[in-house]
């Protein structure tokens, strides 16, 4: 019962709008398209500003941006081995060679001692997390053993105490890393647990009391090296990678936040391990007036001891994009056969098999590309990416000076674009031609699109774009659509309206720019006709109303088709005469000349609609024909109760003065002397009728008749004989 009611509802209202529409003239409703235009154009303005603004966050729009993103920085990757870093890879071949991870710490002691010593690596990082001690070097049975069996013999519990220490791998791990350019991994984690292990390094900045945050993901637990490596000042570094929502891989934090205290990553720590910087250097901004903490604007980092080759720039800034994380300049393909990375297998490093000095001044990462180990990510580059190249590539940008960022203003340039935009496409919707409009608003997505590339591509800033094409291409849909069914509307009412009075073919030629064509009413040369059946009102009295009809139909139906095919406008049917103009709506050149020609077809026509009529029992016809040039009103008049298209003006009541006049002078067409003056290449026989005395005008006119269509110059007619009254 509801939904009857609703429906009810809705067909009474559309009813009473569909009247009120009716009582508009075609300037209010050409006035109330355009504001319909307007408001559905600023709908996706609105959807892409609350977007944003944060307001209303569409993720199908942050997907489109980070796809964008992706696709840019993918056809932007230089695809070239960068040979200042090299990947130690604990790999499937290094795992079957020397066993299962996690090795002993002899091996990695070892490891660290070729690569620093032998081959004279920069700096060597281990993407790995020492959290447990190494029980493979039994240290802690030993002393267990002095313990039980010689408490009370210190002599002998010295000495197996010293052999307890040559043997405990972690001492060994610790006393080889102290002093050479080694930097460890850890992570933090979010849980509610709040589970920590291992011990944490010293942070390189702690809030003052009642000092506002740095914005930075903030941790609450974490996963850390053993104390041992940690005590005795080894550097370190947490190397978490936190994905999108995506769960892609597109940025990493350089600084992270536990307990009030804020932490540097792993690839900080590497750059400043390779490159002998003892300071950190960050700027800090105040926090902004609609935000409670402080921002890390870029980070600083010094090459003063670089010795890579070819040379490096001293000076590098890490632009941090969000939360203090920084974009990933991703170099190419991963892997060992990715062709970024130099990969050379653990096994091959620790059996010597690398010519000595091969990784002088190199950065060297440890990490792994056994599935097994579970350091593959999920990156714009693949699925599987290992986790050690993630930071690889970031240290290549940083080399390279090739970083990308997000600029703190990147929601003000989404306004100002989005405003831009809607802006330029309503002044390309104002062009009634749909497909110029949607050519223009084409070009202002293609500038958009230009000016954020240039950004991009010059200046390393993303910036918003997936919302403005979105918006964009949801605005130049809505009007494309808006604007091709009212113009099919405004064909539709072309159709409706000039069908019956002009020629298809004009209708057609008129449908493929109906905003040319205006039922406002304006002045315009045109000619008119009026065509009338000489003394049918005495005929129509002597027979039935259906012989009348039937008469009318067979007479009007052939002057119809004949004023139609000289492209004449039918403006209406008055008892026993039509009325006919030409010149509008569509512009016609020579029009006095097709009113003539069209009035001498209607003549030559007269013979066979009589045939026709006397077929039938009815009575002939004769017609008399008066036509006028000159400058009338012409377009939609009426009321509101009934309108139509048609004419009014001197010309008009000149056409009909003549018409009457054809039966005093005995002649079927009359003609003004405007429009035979017209027809400069019509060649008929005209006879000239002056001075006639017509009602409305203040001098007499001079008139012409026409005879035949034949070559002949004109003659003076003698009309004074017959009585006139016009």
């Amino acid at each position: 019962m509801n939904y009857l009611k609703k429906l009810i509802f809705w067909d009474l209202l559309k009813e009473k709008l569909k009247k009120k529409l009716e009582f508009l003239t075609p300037k209010q409703k050409d006035n109330l398209a355009r504001f319909f235009r307007f408001a559905l154009t600023l709908i996706p303005f609105i959807f892409g500003a609350l977007h944003a603004t944060n307001y209303v966050k569409n993720d199908f729009i942050s997907s489109q941006d980070a796809k964008i993103y992706d696709n840019r920085m993918k056809a932007k990757m230089a695809n070239t081995l960068d040979p200042r870093i090299v990947i130690i890879d604990v790999d499937e071949k290094s795992l079957a060679q020397l066993g299962q991870w996690p090795w002993g710490r002899n091996l990695l002691a070892d490891m660290v001692i070729e690569l620093v010593d032998r081959q004279g690596a920069l700096a060597v990082g281990f993407d790995f997390v020492f959290a447990e001690p190494d029980n493979r070097s039994k240290n802690a049975a030993i002393r267990q053993f002095a313990k039980t069996h010689f408490e009370n013999d210190l002599t002998s519990k010295l000495q197996l105490e010293l052999e307890a220490q040559k043997i405990d791998y972690d001492e060994l791990f610790a006393q080889v890393i102290k002093d050479r350019p080694v930097v460890l991994g850890y992570y933090f984690s979010a849980d509610r647990q709040k589970h920590t292990s291992g011990v944490l390094p010293k942070p390189i900045y702690e809030l003052s009391p009642n000092e506002e945050k740095i914005s930075a993901l903030h941790w609450n637990g974490y996963g850390s090296n053993i104390p041992i490596l940690v005590d005795t000042g080894v550097n370190s570094g947490f190397f978490n990678a936190v994905p999108d929502e995506d769960g892609v891989i597109r940025y990493l934090p350089v600084l992270a936040e536990y307990d009030g205290k804020y932490y540097e990553s792993f690839c900080i720590k590497v750059w400043r391990t390779a490159f002998g910087s003892s300071s950190v250097a960050m700027k800090i901004t105040d926090p902004k007036d609609w935000s409670n903490s402080k921002t890390l604007q870029y980070f600083r980092l010094d090459a003063t001891h670089a010795n890579l080759q070819p040379p490096q720039t001293e000076v590098v800034f890490l632009k941090p994009s969000q939360d203090a994380a920084v974009l990933i300049p991703y170099r190419g393909a991963g892997g060992p056969t990715g062709g970024s990375f130099e990969y050379i297998s653990a096994v091959d490093i620790l059996k010597k098999k690398i010519p000595a000095g091969s990784l002088k001044n190199k950065i060297v990462l440890v990490g792994s590309t056994a599935p097994g180990l579970q350091d593959l990510r999920n990156t714009p580059i693949s699925t599987a990416f290992p986790g050690v190249e993630v930071h690889a590539n970031l240290l290549s940008g940083a080399l390279d000076g090739n970083l990308l960022y997000i600029p703190e203003i990147h929601t003000d340039y989404e306004i100002i674009t989005l405003t831009v935009m809607i802006l330029l496409m309503l002044f390309a919707f104002k062009i009634r031609e749909p497909s110029i409009s949607f050519l223009m608003g084409i070009v202002i997505l293609l500038l958009i699109f230009g000016v954020n590339s240039f950004a991009y591509s010059y200046y390393g800033m993303i910036f918003p774009l997936a919302s403005t094409l979105s918006m964009g291409i949801a605005a130049l849909a809505i009007n494309m659509s808006f604007g091709y069914y009212m113009e099919g509307r405004s064909k539709r009412a072309l159709a409706a309206i000039f069908g019956t009075y002009v020629h298809p073919k004009i209708v057609a030629q008129m449908s493929k720019s109906p905003h040319s064509f205006t039922m406002l009413a304006q002045n315009k040369h045109l000619t008119i006709m009026f065509c009338d059946l000489r003394g049918f009102t005495n005929m129509a009295s002597k027979l039935d109303p259906i012989a009348v009809q039937e008469l009318l139909f067979i007479v009007f139906n052939k002057f119809t088709n004949i004023l139609i095919d000289h492209n004449a406008t039918i403006d209406k049917y008055m008892g026993d005469c039509v009325m006919a103009f030409w010149g509008a709506p569509v512009e016609t050149e020579h029009h006095e000349e097709l009113a003539i020609q069209a009035s001498l077809s209607l003549r030559q026509a007269l013979q066979e609609i009589n045939q026709e009529l006397v077929a039938k029992g009815l009575p002939t016809v004769d017609i008399s024909i008066g036509i006028a040039s000159g400058v009338v009103a012409v377009g939609d008049m009426g009321s509101k109760a009934r309108r139509s298209y048609t004419v009014i003006g001197d010309a008009v009541n000149l056409a009909s003065r003549l018409q009457n006049l054809c039966g005093q002078l005995g002649v079927d067409i009359i003609a003004s002397s405007e429009t035979k003056n017209s027809c400069r290449t019509l060649q008929c026989q005209w006879k000239i009728i002056p001075d006639i005395p017509i009602k409305g005008f203040d001098q007499p006119i001079t008139a012409y008749s026409v005879e035949v269509e034949q070559p002949h110059p004109p003659e003076k007619a003698d009309f004074n004989s017959h009585g006139m009254n016009i």
